[in-house]
């Protein structure tokens, strides 16, 4: 039995779609139907390694962290109840960290373990709702512990790929 992936976006694909499952004859074949997950989109990706940039060289002087120090500083953060308010699934994941980081043995293998942690959690795992969430967390931090107000650009431009001037 072949396996096949419809994205029901247009009339055409759902007749496609109807027409491949009334063609089935095996008894026990199973039809499975599930939403399709959006994931943060490109536009917020870009603009989140923008901010990362700005706050390597607005801070340099003060926290001597890089744009993926900065990316890991705000995850561990904000991005754990993020997660967990939107898929119950991460729950383990986090429980298992929590557990590892509870049995090191001194503080240089707990900051190990905390840092491997937060490079396996990944801004795609979070939905656009909850990535803007996180973005909107990040930019209030900035705006409030350094006045440092984080370039918004037009969000056309940004989906596009390409700044727009004012």
């Amino acid at each position: 039995m072949n396996t096949e992936t419809f994205h029901i976006s247009t009339p055409v694909t759902r007749a496609n779609c109807i027409a491949f499952i009334s063609q089935i004859d095996d008894p026990n074949a199973i039809v499975v139907i599930k939403n399709k997950k959006e994931t943060r989109s490109a536009a917020q990706l870009r603009l989140k390694w923008v901010w990362m940039g700005v706050l390597q060289k607005e801070r340099a002087g003060f926290e001597g962290r890089n744009r993926e120090g900065w990316n890991r500083y705000f995850k561990g953060k904000y991005i754990r109840p993020i997660l967990l308010d939107q898929d119950e699934q991460y729950h383990e994941f986090f429980t298992n960290a929590d557990r590892m980081l509870e049995q090191a043995p001194d503080d240089e293998t707990r900051k190990w373990a905390i840092n491997t942690f937060l490079d396996a959690i990944k801004t795609e795992w979070l939905n656009v709702k909850n990535m803007h969430e996180f973005m909107t967390l990040i930019d209030r931090y900035c705006t409030h512990q350094f006045q440092i107000s984080l370039p918004v650009p037009n969000d056309l431009g940004w989906a596009y790929g390409r700044e727009v001037k004012s």
